[in-house]
């Protein structure tokens, strides 16, 4: 379970966060992504997220 906090918005910063997303899913890997938007709500966020991946009952 990876969790990426997506700050920045210039194209190469979203060329490494495509390259980031595409790695994890061909390696399997359980990624929660967070965006600046998402922070008000943090802690909603990533409950919800962990109780999608089976981690919070």
């Amino acid at each position: 379970m990876y969790v990426e906090y997506w700050g920045l918005d210039t194209p190469q910063y979203k060329m490494s966060m495509y390259k980031k997303q595409t790695l994890y899913q061909q390696e399997g890997k359980r990624l929660v992504s967070v965006y600046p938007q998402d922070l008000p709500d943090l802690d909603g966020l990533l409950t919800a997220k962990l109780r999608h991946f089976g981690f919070v009952p």
